[in-house]
């Protein structure tokens, strides 16, 4: 198919897409996911492989993306460009949730984290799992418990996933993890529901225990998380420990500074 065939192809409708869709930005769409969830640089071939596409029409993609400074090619290798932080910001910064959350992350710093080795952090969902968008510590924190700004954490097996998937819709949850994985967990995020707390030990990273609550919406579904994290004691892992207390109050200060339009 010549260059004009398959532009004219990329716009037309896939018939086992739904409709009103267009294939050349489903394209992009996946050639930069790949690339953000590569560990490093990708050639072209890389690319093409991970997205399923003609390996012509990744290297065509790289390229538009590229001069739109989506793409960074380096030595005939491809990595997310600058321009892509702009729209990730611009989109942080457009989240109700998040002033809030980080104020409150700090003000719990200046309580929790002076007499323990925490780390804060504040996650919020994206598709099928969790994003930390905000972090907070102290000098003594652990530097094993500090995960980078947009660490990704799965719904079924950390802290903050579950809190998460304990509040939100049952239909929803099913389509996040799975029915047979939601039941496989529906005893722990009924004790989630009960106490609006979660806890994991040795999950994310060995070693490092941490603490979360939900952050609701209006609707009384889940938004985001606040979570702690850190070497913290058995005893801490608990709801009637002063930490986990504390987070719990915390999620609930979040709920009532979020603006009453974003839930």
């Amino acid at each position: 198919m010549d260059r004009r065939a398959d532009d004219a192809a990329d716009g037309a409708p896939d018939a086992a897409k739904p409709p009103r869709t267009i294939q050349s930005v489903e394209r992009a769409h996946a050639v930069l996911t790949a690339l953000a969830r590569a560990s490093g640089p990708l050639t072209a071939a890389q690319v093409a492989e991970r997205t399923a596409l003609n390996r012509t029409v990744a290297h065509r993609l790289l390229k538009t993306l590229g001069g739109l400074n989506l793409v960074l090619e380096r030595r005939g290798r491809f990595e997310l460009g600058p321009e892509t932080l702009n729209l990730g910001y611009a989109y942080l910064d457009r989240l109700p949730v998040r002033r809030p959350a980080l104020f409150y992350a700090v003000n719990m710093s200046l309580q929790a984290v002076q007499d323990h080795t925490l780390v804060i952090s504040i996650a919020v969902p994206v598709a099928e799992e969790l994003t930390i968008i905000d972090q907070v510590w102290g000098p003594n924190s652990p530097v094993d418990a500090i995960l980078d700004i947009g660490t990704r954490l799965p719904l079924a097996t950390s802290a903050s996933g579950r809190a998460y998937l304990a509040y939100c819709p049952a239909e929803h949850a099913e389509r996040l993890v799975g029915g047979e994985r939601l039941d496989e967990i529906r005893p722990i995020l009924e004790q989630v529901r009960g106490t609006r707390l979660s806890f994991s030990r040795d999950e994310v990273r060995a070693g490092i225990a941490a603490i979360a609550s939900p952050v609701l919406g209006r609707d009384g579904h889940s938004i985001a998380c606040i979570n702690v994290s850190g070497k913290l004691d058995d005893s801490d892992l608990t709801p009637e420990s002063e930490i986990a207390r504390q987070v719990r109050r915390s999620a609930e200060w979040i709920e009532r500074s979020v603006p009453s339009s974003a839930g």
